[in-house]
């Protein structure tokens, strides 16, 4: 789910927000290609947690996997930083349809214990404490469509209904252990986490995405 305010020049040729509305701390751009009916954007940020709250909530409620695997989610892509490119096709420059194919890379990490781990997998942890460090990195494809409004010569309204599809992924988790042992116990407790969240991924989760956008153009 996304929406915010955001500030452009001329009809959106950039866009830069002046407001995020809970979600994600975010930069946009947005290029429209004067002689063709295509434009260009692109998008780096911040994931707040309020954003992979929803995205859990969304995820869980349509069973696409459990709760300790949505806690492995949340950790792993704690306060992440995320980059989306894009092109798309669109009606007009001002207002009309429009729809966009984008490419989006996400990267966090954070800490998550071991009980929640084993409840998500059942791998083997080495002994020792029960809190690990954990990352997390996803590469998705987006596809958008949806309509825009411009309002008297100086606001443009975005409507927004798509999907996203994670394709692949990277997860690891690490702590400090004593011993080649406990070393080799928790490198394939990485190496089994990052399978498990890769299939997940991959397989269960497609994630709708309902936005809103307002710009104002000066």
């Amino acid at each position: 789910v996304d929406g915010d305010v955001q500030a452009g020049f001329n009809r959106s040729s950039y866009r830069r927000p002046a407001h995020v509305a809970g979600v994600s701390d975010k930069q946009d751009g947005y290029f429209h290609v004067e002689t063709l009916p295509l434009f260009l954007r692109a998008r780096y940020g911040r994931f707040l947690s309020p954003y992979t709250e929803a995205m859990n909530s969304i995820a869980e409620g349509f069973d696409f996997y459990n709760e300790a695997t949505g806690d492995i989610v949340a950790e792993s892509l704690r306060n992440a930083n995320y980059f989306e490119l894009g092109i798309g096709w669109e009606q007009s420059a001002t207002e009309g349809w429009y729809v966009d194919l984008g490419y989006n890379y996400v990267k966090g990490g954070g800490q998550v214990s071991g009980s929640t781990l084993l409840a998500a997998n059942g791998i083997t942890l080495p002994a020792g404490g029960n809190l690990y460090d954990i990352e997390g990195e996803v590469h998705s494809v987006s596809l958008r469509g949806g309509y825009r409004w411009l309002l008297a010569e100086t606001w443009t309204i975005w409507a927004t209904l798509g999907v996203v599809k994670p394709m692949d992924s990277t997860t690891s988790i690490d702590r400090d252990v004593s011993g080649p042992l406990q070393r080799a116990l928790l490198d394939a407790a990485s190496r089994s986490i990052d399978e498990y969240m890769d299939d997940v991924y991959k397989n269960d989760v497609w994630i709708p995405v309902i936005g809103a956008t307002a710009v104002y153009n000066f």
